[in-house]
């Protein structure tokens, strides 16, 4: 009888288990939802900025961007490729320092906000200051590459806030095993690994895109 009711207790239990993945898995595809929010939100702000600025403003943005993209044309694929990886990398990095933070939430959750702001900006200003040109310019030399380095830097923003979790648990030993520290530590390194790699996809994209099509929007 005791052997039946432990039998039943230990099923019961990796029933309830079971149940709580897909309840995890909600939870975690939320959270996503949460960072992408937050980054739409960041290039509507940005986008509202170049709206609402002087003529001034636009004109030194006009100067800016000219020159930006002469440069760009100018130089080779490898540069443009190492410039790339540093400017998303950074941001990549920032993330997976603020993983050891127990408060870093706050940081890692505005870089989604603070890469959407600047894609807004440039994107905004483009659209306003060159129309369908500035649409075309877009699509093939933003665009592309930016879906590859946000959808890593939205990624590495979700696992950056959940091992700044497991910091913040060490306050609460009773909610965390030891044993299991070594482990989430090398799974947290793998997952950063891939996200480099999917910068790094990012920075070849950019710097093929530039390639090809940079020479048609030098003034």
């Amino acid at each position: 009888m005791q052997k039946d009711v432990g039998i039943m207790i230990f099923r019961t239990g990796r029933f309830r288990h079971r149940q709580e993945e897909p309840a995890q898995t909600l939870g975690r595809n939320k959270f996503l939802k949460v960072i992408f929010i937050l980054f739409l939100l960041g290039m509507i702000y940005g986008a509202v900025m170049v709206s609402v600025s002087s003529q001034e403003s636009l004109d030194k943005m006009s100067f800016i961007t000219g020159q930006f993209i002469d440069k760009r044309a100018q130089q080779s694929i490898f540069l443009t490729f190492f410039n790339s990886l540093y400017s998303s990398g950074i941001l990549l990095a920032a993330l997976f320092v603020l993983g050891f933070c127990a408060i870093g939430h706050p940081v890692s959750l505005f870089i989604p906000f603070f890469r959407g702001l600047g894609l807004g900006l440039s994107m905004g200003y483009l659209y306003q200051n060159d129309g369908l040109k500035g649409v075309v310019f877009c699509l093939l030399l933003i665009i592309p590459q930016a879906f590859f380095s946000t959808l890593s830097l939205i990624l590495a923003t979700r696992e950056s806030v959940r091992f700044s979790n497991l910091f913040l648990s060490l306050l609460f030993p009773k909610k965390l095993e030891q044993s299991q520290a070594p482990h989430l530590l090398k799974l947290y390194l793998t997952k950063f690994g891939v996200l480099a790699g999917l910068i790094a996809v990012s920075a070849l994209v950019d710097s093929v895109c530039t390639f090809l099509f940079a020479g048609f929007f030098v003034q």
